[in-house]
């Protein structure tokens, strides 16, 4: 059996322009992730790391890095995408309403955008859905490389602090995007998102149905909560780290999550780290291994 290649797209954003909030730990995750996979395998070749800082994690960015990096990988390697950055809800576009999101709203990762542009910068669960699909099939052979997602960000809910931090050291992970009270108001003022404007169209020429992938989803939070961002970098990618480098040999991905859940609440009760097999993924395979 080969050797798999990992393949990473590591996604961290601090310097949001206004009127977004600035954070201060985004780059800090990612570079932690960087020389976590550096320092802990063995062989260099098998790394094949891409990431995304500030001003190049644009939406059209991102996309790429999904469709031009991580594609490459085949049945027997191994996925990771991480992003640390802002989250937020946003309108929903009516086909979803009356479909798949009978509360009217996207979930969404905050790109960076830059002064002036008119490009989107929200990059929809939807939208997600379809490039993890894209990724799970790029091979052609009908099974897909071993896929994990790590998401530092939140969509709503209130941050707290605590005492191992400086006062106002924390601020949350999360911005506001919905303007109006109501859908239907969002929609008359054209608040709501247009189907043609997710992914190039793709839900205009495929029924509205997310592409499923298996793989496993790590979130900072749930619905409700905020994530933490600190100058020493996310709550949650630093709990999930503490874990990952404390590790007496290998773990599976359930242990991961309660370890990192644990750790996590010890330094911030109120956020709550989230857990998700999807299509079928086993959790109790080993981390990034799949063994």
């Amino acid at each position: 059996m080969p050797t798999p290649k990992i393949y990473t797209l590591f996604v961290g954003i601090d310097a949001y322009l206004p009127p977004i909030s600035k954070l201060n730990g985004c780059i800090k995750d990612i570079d932690r992730l960087t020389t976590y996979l550096r320092t802990s395998v063995e062989q260099a070749e098998q790394l094949y790391l891409l990431t995304l800082r500030n001003e190049e994690a644009t939406y059209q960015g991102i996309i790429q890095g999904f469709r031009q990096h991580l594609c490459q990988a085949t049945q027997d390697d191994i996925v990771w995408f991480h992003f640390s950055g802002h989250g937020t809800e946003s309108y929903t576009a009516p086909e979803f309403k009356n479909s798949i999101e009978p509360n009217g709203k996207d979930q969404n990762l905050v790109c960076y955008r830059a002064a002036g542009s008119s490009v989107t910068q929200l990059l929809a669960d939807k939208e997600l859905g379809i490039l993890l699909h894209e990724v799970a099939t790029a091979s052609g052979t009908g099974q897909a490389p071993h896929m994990v997602v790590s998401l530092d960000c939140c969509h709503s809910g209130s941050g707290t602090r605590f005492d191992e931090w400086e006062a106002n050291a924390i601020q949350p992970r999360t911005i506001t995007q919905r303007h109006y009270p109501a859908y239907e108001q969002a929609v008359a003022s054209g608040d709501a998102r247009s189907l043609e404007s997710y992914l190039d169209g793709y839900f205009q020429q495929n029924p509205l149905v997310i592409p499923l992938a298996e793989h496993i989803l790590l979130s900072a939070c749930t619905s409700i909560q905020t994530a933490g961002d600190s100058v020493r970098g996310g709550i949650f990618t630093r709990g999930l780290l503490e874990v990952l480098e404390s590790a007496q040999g290998p773990l599976n991905y359930s242990d991961l999550f309660l370890r990192t859940r644990a750790t996590v609440q010890a330094l911030q009760e109120d956020q709550l780290p989230q857990f998700e097999t999807i299509g079928g993924f086993d959790p109790y395979r080993q981390f990034l291994s799949g063994t």
